[in-house]
């Protein structure tokens, strides 16, 4: 049987993200370049990920070449599913890069038996619970920030050493 992992905001390409700081001056991801980042979580994400294992990425794929993202993408293991985030463009090419690669592309994911909900952003606890069940806020967006308080995880690379988790984890 497969097993089901999820991740969030990988930036694939995204040259800007390796100058980004958090609120101390302290870069959030320590990449000396783009391709270290891009290597660094090809590597870890095949290290967990099997080919016919299942992985949901909670938004923000990648920005910048998209041909360059697509080779990355080629090499990931398991089958694809997309939270879209908002920086992933649901129009020209990029959107053609994601279609190519994303088994579905959703806005979000409700899985009731598991009680839990993917998004890219954390959602207000209030919109997500469903006649007074418990559920889980699985989210991105946020980077390498602490999620708000309550039912939430924070499942940005930053915050899971650049490996996809799996349900498991969760």
């Amino acid at each position: 049987m497969a097993d089901i992992f999820v991740t969030s905001d990988t930036h694939l390409c995204h040259e800007n993200i390796i100058k980004f700081t958090d609120v101390n001056g302290n870069r959030i991801r320590p990449f000396n370049n783009i391709w270290e980042m891009n290597e660094t979580i090809l590597q870890h994400w095949n290290s967990v990920v099997k080919p016919n294992d299942v992985v949901w990425h909670l938004g923000d794929v990648f920005m910048g070449n998209r041909k360059s993202a697509g080779a990355i993408l080629n090499k990931l293991h398991g089958k694809k599913y997309l939270i879209v985030g908002n920086h992933d463009h649901l129009n020209g090419k990029e959107f053609l890069t994601l279609k190519e690669h994303f088994q579905e592309i959703h806005f979000w994911q409700v899985w009731k038996k598991e009680k839990l909900i993917l998004s890219h952003v954390p959602l207000r606890e209030d919109t997500f619970r469903p006649k007074g069940d418990k559920y889980r806020n699985i989210h991105g967006h946020i980077h390498e920030k602490d999620s708000p308080d309550g039912p939430y995880r924070n499942v940005c690379v930053e915050r899971t050493n650049y490996y996809p988790l799996s349900l498991e984890e969760l």
